[in-house]
């Protein structure tokens, strides 16, 4: 099983993101797979160390995120995030943490956050979007969870989640 760690955005941030990129006449996908990674495990035989893991992660509360400014690496478009990105951080450290410690380690990436909008875009796409993202400046939303997914990979990749974990409230 393919294994990731993510915040999933609400569908009013997703909405207006998706908003903003449908003026470029790119096609971005199912937005219902938007997210953001916290920790990425790759091929894991068995979801239980995954989720134990996760069980006894220190949670910490998250205030508001947003999505503003984006930009690209290679041909891949992604949006940037603003607001408690030091809190986001904060529980991404304590999740990859309790995975090692169940011997389920996530990659060693360093934890930059982004949505990736589209992974592979033309050249003419990327400059009409580079403009475009690199101005935007979403509606603020809070995280209030994490939820451990099994992707299925393909021309339609395929997200099943498998658990999630409610954050603390401030």
């Amino acid at each position: 099983m393919r294994l990731f760690v993510a915040v999933f955005p609400p569908p009013e941030a997703i909405s207006h993101l998706a908003d903003a990129v449908s003026t470029l006449g790119i096609h971005t996908g199912s937005q219902k797979r938007w997210h953001l990674t916290l920790a990425f495990m790759g091929d894991v035989p068995d979801p239980g160390p995954a989720a134990a893991g996760l069980d006894q992660a220190q949670l910490f509360p998250v205030g508001e995120l947003a999505f503003a400014g984006g930009g690209r690496f290679g041909s891949l478009l992604w949006a940037g995030v603003r607001g408690d990105v030091n809190g986001l951080a904060r529980v991404t450290r304590s999740v990859r943490r309790s995975l090692r410690a169940k011997r389920v380690p996530p990659d060693d990436k360093k934890f930059q956050p982004h949505l990736t909008i589209v992974r592979r875009v033309p050249p003419d796409g990327i400059s009409r979007a580079l403009p475009v993202l690199r101005e935007y400046q979403g509606p603020a939303w809070p995280v209030t969870e994490l939820v451990l997914v099994h992707s299925e990979l393909g021309p339609q990749p395929v997200y099943h989640h498998l658990q999630a974990w409610p954050l603390p409230t401030r």
